[in-house]
């Protein structure tokens, strides 16, 4: 990903890109910040402005839901202001204002800012709330909630899948970056 010339050479052909790569949270952005910054937002706009030169006509970006950061409203909704805390996800959110600004008819652009993703994979992380849950439920026979207050957004791999597939059928004027507001007339 952080090879321009490979994918200068790897790209022509492609018509869609699902950008999923990154470090993926913030201890592991922590162990090395120059390299996490290099792979989250260093090689983004190359990437993107690749992309869009060799006719990809989609390009979907796997954000994340902490550019929210910690707000005081009940509920977390998109309209909201992005906060980020950490270099993990201020980089998240530096992309999506790359990724908006190369947004026209021929390139499709669109974020998606999942929860934290849970259920089995072949990776499985086991540092994830769910995840930890589950595995004290099967092998301790219980498990333990400390508050019970707080609220921790989570998707079902197979539902953040199913949602990735299905943005390749939506016609564009849905899905495009900032099409809600061109549609309330901002």
């Amino acid at each position: 990903m952080r090879d321009r010339n490979l994918l200068e050479e790897i790209m022509p052909g492609y018509d869609i890109i699902r950008h999923l790569a990154c470090m993926s949270n913030d201890p592991s952005f922590e162990l090395d910040p120059d390299l996490g910054r290099s792979i989250n937002y260093d090689a983004f706009r190359p990437l993107v402005e690749i992309s869009r030169d060799n006719g990809v006509s989609r390009f979907i970006y796997a954000s994340s839901s902490s550019v929210y950061g910690v707000k005081e409203e009940e509920n977390v909704i998109e309209e909201l202001s992005l906060e980020p805390l950490t270099d993990y996800s201020k980089y998240k959110a530096l992309c999506e204002e790359i990724l908006n600004q190369y947004q026209s008819r021929e390139f499709t652009t669109m974020t998606v800012r999942p929860a934290i993703v849970c259920g089995y994979s072949p990776r499985l992380r086991l540092d994830l709330t769910v995840n930890i849950l589950t595995n004290h439920a099967v092998n301790l026979g219980k498990i333990t909630v400390f508050g019970g207050d707080q609220k921790r957004p989570n998707i079902h791999i197979e539902d953040i899948t199913d949602l990735y597939v299905d943005l390749l059928s939506r016609p564009k004027k849905l899905v495009a970056a900032n099409s809600a507001k061109k549609k309330r007339g901002f």
